[in-house]
């Protein structure tokens, strides 16, 4: 099996490649990158961690980092696809050490709660039912190939609403199943990360103790009420780091955090590197060619 590397695919220092080709059969490979694939003309079987599907004109496939896939077109003509791989800080610069794709598009420039999804995104086939995901797709194509003002945000803009038109559904189904007590709670996390004691204040809101709270939220969401605002607060501690000026005692009081020696602990946790590597890793220069 290969294993495809983003550095030898990429061109010049992008984040992103964008292209609609002709496809052959291929061998079982991964890769250290993303990649959406959409069919457009043809049939062919796609093989994804060992499930094979067959695709027809309008569907389409996102690829996570890692897993094992091909296409198989048998005895048929070539097929052609229109093949998007990128590294998610092509998204926004404050992914630059996101890996998967359940972290891409539960970051705060996309918003979906991974949690909440009726089954797994990257282990799907979706169709592309009225062509608005092609017409974006060949948007993208339009921009790269043009290269007029403010072609980059328009690509990645574009990508952005792909993944979110794709994937409301699929989260909406299950937040509709959730209790109106829950509902309120994430939609807490969202909008007040930057309380310093959230479930207290809450607590006294709904008038429910802090355990019955925390264990209907880990009951119905699948997750732990501390892990999911951590998560929240982290997301908006490398956006402030990314796109503003401000310190990290600032950043840390901004997402909720007094004590800054421990917003820094908190922080190399989750991401495995302090906020000021971080900063200087997400503000490094990029281009789009």
């Amino acid at each position: 099996m290969s294993t495809y590397s983003f550095e030898n695919i990429k061109r010049n220092n992008n984040l992103f490649r964008l292209l609609k080709h002709p496809q052959n059969s291929n061998e079982p490979h991964s890769h250290n990158f993303l990649e959406l694939a959409y069919l457009t003309d043809g049939t062919c079987t796609h093989i994804l961690n060992g499930k094979s599907t067959t695709l027809i004109p309008g569907d389409y496939v996102i690829i996570d980092y890692n897993s094992v896939h091909c296409y198989n077109c048998g005895d048929s003509k070539p097929f052609t696809l229109i093949d998007c791989i990128f590294k998610p800080e092509f998204i926004d610069r404050s992914l630059k050490n996101c890996n998967s794709f359940k972290n891409l598009v539960s970051s705060y420039q996309i918003g979906i709660d991974y949690s909440s999804l009726s089954f797994n995104p990257t282990d799907y086939t979706f169709h592309d039912n009225n062509g608005f995901i092609k017409q974006l797709l060949m948007l993208m194509i339009y921009e790269h190939d043009n290269k007029k003002s403010g072609y980059f945000d328009i690509a990645r803009y574009s990508l952005s609403q792909i993944f979110i038109m794709t994937l409301r559904e699929l989260s909406g189904m299950n937040r509709n199943r959730l209790s109106e007590l829950v509902k309120y709670m994430i939609d807490s996390c969202k909008n007040r990360y930057n309380e310093k004691k959230l479930l207290d204040s809450l607590s006294r809101e709904l008038h429910y103790a802090k355990p019955y709270l925390s264990t209907k939220f880990k009951n119905e969401f699948h997750k732990n009420f501390k892990d999911y605002l951590l998560d929240i607060r982290i997301d908006n501690a490398c956006r402030l780091l990314t796109n503003t000026n401000k310190n990290v005692s600032e950043v840390a009081m901004l997402v909720g955090y007094n004590d800054v020696s421990f917003f820094i602990k908190t922080f190399k946790l989750k991401t495995n590197i302090t906020p000021e590597q971080f900063r200087k890793t997400s503000q490094a220069p990029i281009s789009f060619s």
